[in-house]
């Protein structure tokens, strides 16, 4: 018989079966395998191969084996790929690094610095109070509910009075009289914090970084654009800058801010072009430098010995 007449002898075969009733359907099982296929085809025989129990155990062993195998490699695969993901979005929303040390160190208290965050309901009729003193502020933000946890707070960190979306601070006494708002035109401010006196952990000042400008002009102000440090009286009046250039530290230390610079290659050749750069005049080009920015003349001064201080 041909290979078609193989076939079409297989297919008969089929229907035939299929249209008996179920009981006297041939079943597949015992010496009747063969007929079913290939009734007497010595060709067509199918052949079963017997193994014994404890060898198909083991083969069934080992597909289990190679089952989980595959799956724990899909699951650290695609843990991995999901670390990644969330590494690289947590990376993209941070703030500028050159910013990250914009917080003010006062070495001689640790006391005023709170431990835990201060929680805002994001309510204009709820202000937030300026600690030790009889004024208020309000963050204004653009789209406040996405500041807002899960129970509807807005949450500032122990050593920032703003979140990362303030526009603009509006200030009020004790009597809810506005005194106005910290900026003429809506802005950044990244970081506000406290400036204590000299002699007690009193406020004040407050010290801000703030991003004021659209300067690389993409129609935003945010971290992208140039940013400067500024200080004001503790009711928010007298805003004044204290430099637009990047800081390695500040610190607060004997009634001063001390702002320490970067130094750049061309450090040097500033100095002879610009006064402002006059502490680059040292007799080690290595030494650090430092701003000295007085709180109660509101001078700024350099110098690359910090024992000169008085």
């Amino acid at each position: 018989m041909s290979s078609a007449g193989h076939i079409i002898d297989a297919i008969n075969r089929i229907k035939q079966n299929r249209a008996l009733k179920a009981s006297k359907r041939q079943k597949f099982k015992g010496s009747n395998r063969e007929a079913i296929y290939s009734e007497s085809d010595d060709v067509q025989k199918a052949v079963f191969k017997k193994v014994s129990k404890e060898k198909a155990q083991v083969v069934i062993k080992k597909i289990r084996q190679d089952f989980k195998l595959k799956r724990k490699r899909d699951l650290i695969f695609i843990g991995t790929f999901s670390m990644i993901f969330i590494t690289l979005i947590i990376v993209l929303n941070l703030p500028n690094t050159s910013t990250k040390n914009s917080s003010l160190n006062n070495e001689y208290d640790s006391s005023r610095v709170r431990k835990e965050k201060i929680k805002w309901n994001g309510k204009i009729s709820e202000p937030l109070k300026i600690e030790n003193t009889e004024y208020y502020y309000i963050p204004i933000l653009h789209n406040i509910s996405g500041e807002l946890d899960e129970h509807g707070f807005y949450n500032l960190n122990y050593n920032n009075m703003v979140g990362e979306r303030t526009r603009n601070v509006l200030f009020i006494d004790k009597e809810c009289t506005i005194i106005g708002k910290l900026l003429n035109k809506d802005g950044l401010i990244f970081h506000m914090e406290v400036v204590p006196y000299k002699d007690n952990n009193l406020p004040k000042n407050i010290f801000y970084t703030l991003y004021e400008e659209d300067s690389n002009k993409d129609e935003m102000i945010d971290t992208k654009d140039n940013y400067a440090y500024y200080i004001s009286d503790v009711n928010g009046e007298n805003l004044l800058k204290i430099t637009d250039e990047p800081l390695v530290s500040i610190n607060l230390r004997e009634g001063n801010l001390i702002l320490e610079y970067y130094k750049t290659k061309n450090s040097k050749e500033n100095s002879k072009e610009n006064s402002k750069y006059e502490y680059y005049k040292t007799e080690n080009p290595n030494d650090t430098i430092y701003g000295l920015y007085n709180l109660e003349s509101k001078e700024l001064k350099f110098t690359n010995n910090l024992d000169s201080i008085n």
